[in-house]
């Protein structure tokens, strides 16, 4: 509950699973209609976003920003966002890692898919990757996803096929005080020398 101008009470309820989706509901409910203005914080990351009041969509969203909504609030006015959720490839140094909005994902040796210290390429379009929310998990993970990836450094034969890994969240990553569980979130990009410039002897 807030007390704004003239004491008058407006309560505000959430209700999300953020960040396992980008889905938020706001419900507005002051003690009587009046005007106010409603600031909300866009992530900088999201830069597909959907902001709708009572069904009707904002216009002038900008990420990185607030988005400022003045209007006559009644009751049972109701905002509905949703975030970019999409999974985006980060490129570092032959490097490469995967983002899910705010959440960074991480290879964890106790998905037992294979080494995973093993050299890939990422599949992706235009920096996006798909992710796939993974049905089976171990134990004490809170997210994982399957990514699709070209194993090792046969990119003409069979690592040129690509196939299914997983990832889960950071915060679950290595998670068990075992130390031969293992973790990485930065997965070394394969070589892939047809792709180079040829540089003269």
């Amino acid at each position: 509950d807030l007390v704004v101008e003239d004491k008058i009470k407006v309560n505000i309820r959430q209700s999300t699973t953020y960040p396992e989706s980008g889905n938020i509901n706001i419900q507005i409910n002051p003690e009587k209609p009046m005007d106010f203005t409603l600031n909300l914080r866009i992530p900088e990351w999201s830069t597909e976003n959907s902001i709708k009041v009572n069904g009707r969509s904002v216009l002038g969203i900008n990420s990185g920003k607030y988005l400022s909504i003045s209007r006559t609030w009644k009751k049972d006015d109701k905002i509905t966002i949703d975030l970019d959720m999409r999974g985006k490839l980060h490129l570092n140094h032959d490097h490469q890692a995967i983002t899910r909005g705010p959440i960074v994902l991480a290879r964890d040796s106790r998905f037992k898919d294979g080494f995973i210290d093993e050299t890939s390429v990422v599949q992706e379009e235009n920096g996006f990757v798909n992710l796939t929310p993974a049905m089976n998990k171990p134990e004490n993970i809170w997210l994982a996803f399957t990514v699709p990836c070209k194993m090792g450094t046969d990119l003409e034969g069979q690592g040129a096929m690509s196939q299914p890994i997983l990832l889960c969240d950071f915060a679950s990553a290595g998670n068990t005080w075992i130390p031969a569980i293992r973790y990485r979130v930065w997965i070394r990009k394969t070589l892939n020398v047809m792709q180079m410039d040829y540089e003269r002897y």
